[in-house]
């Protein structure tokens, strides 16, 4: 089984994922869902776009578990008025979101 998790996954990295395999002209695009298509959905101007990730581009992943953590937390802490990683690792575990750099983080993988 696949599960997707990401923070604001719906409303704007799956757009901007949706864009680059466009742009690559990436033949299996549609395995990101459970459903086998042949057509890429109508996609927004920009990738990332202004807005959330239209219906035709959520559509995508039908049949796969997916869990947005933005989504998540703006459902069950109605109290919170932002909800970036940073602010919710600051009031739910009250600590700072220290981000790793990418090549920090690909080094130790390696190493393993």
């Amino acid at each position: 089984m696949t599960v997707t998790v990401g923070h604001n996954f719906l409303g704007f990295d799956l757009d901007v994922l949706l864009h680059r395999m466009a742009k690559t002209g990436t033949k299996n695009w549609s395995v990101l869902g459970r459903l086998k298509r042949n057509k890429m959905p109508k996609l927004q101007t920009g990738a990332g776009g202004m807005r959330d990730s239209t219906w035709e581009e959520k559509h995508v992943v039908a049949g796969r578990l997916v869990s947005d953590t933005f989504l998540n937390a703006k459902e069950l802490l109605r109290q919170q008025t932002s909800y970036g990683l940073a602010e919710l690792m600051r009031s739910q575990f009250g600590r700072e979101l220290k981000y790793a750099s990418p090549c920090r983080s690909l080094s130790r993988s390696r190493s393993r």
